[in-house]
């Protein structure tokens, strides 16, 4: 698969909250295809005790006793992001949320690094360098206060959500705003039946 194919699964997977197999994601030649998986993995996953799961999933990890009203803060500690990633991948066929960045690190990364290109550009070395040492700076900086998204800081919240029901229409407007955002659409050319590669440029 390509960035763009590869981007939109994630996406995908993040919003609808179910792991999408490579094999099935190759199977998805349309927004339709995509509109359907998402239908019957849902009921599926709805059927599944999530809680349990996860307790499951939590205790594959070392941690065992664990109540629906702890938090993953109280549980994960400092190793809160890597141990919330290593949750995503033993949770299938559920998928979680990435987790997300906070505070200004991510910016600072962004106009460092803006600003020392255009500084090698115009041959200032020592702001290039500048740039480069600042943008090390907000990267670190940003993925030490990286944390788990807002309103699954519990395991109980967490269960909830990946649980949560999804009617019909309202996967069909996900689907549609997340391909037109991830492929940069302009209204009008978006279609269910279209298909991705050949009617919508995907790579």
């Amino acid at each position: 698969m390509g960035l763009d194919a590869v981007e939109l699964v994630l996406a995908f997977e993040e919003e609808f909250g179910i792991a999408i197999p490579d094999a099935a994601a190759e199977k998805m030649r349309t927004p339709r295809d995509v509109i359907d998986f998402v239908l019957q993995e849902r009921r599926r996953v709805t059927q599944l005790d999530a809680l349990k799961h996860l307790s499951e999933a939590l205790a594959g990890m070392g941690f065992a006793n664990v109540r629906p009203e702890m938090s993953f803060s109280e549980l994960f500690g400092n190793q809160r992001i890597a141990r919330w990633k290593e949750l995503g991948k033993r949770l299938a066929p559920f998928s979680i949320p990435r987790d997300v960045p906070h505070g200004p690190g991510g910016a600072v990364a962004g106009w460092s690094f803006l600003g020392g290109v255009i500084a090698l550009f115009m041959s200032q070395w020592v702001l290039a360098g500048v740039g480069a040492f600042l943008f090390a700076v907000g990267w670190a900086w940003s993925d030490r206060t990286r944390r788990i998204p807002d309103g699954m800081d519990t395991v109980e919240k967490l269960a909830a959500h990946l649980t949560r029901p999804f009617a019909e229409s309202e996967v069909t407007e996900k689907v549609k705003a997340i391909v037109m955002e991830q492929l940069g659409l302009k209204e009008g050319v978006y279609g269910v039946d279209k298909r991705f590669i050949e009617d919508l440029g995907v790579d």
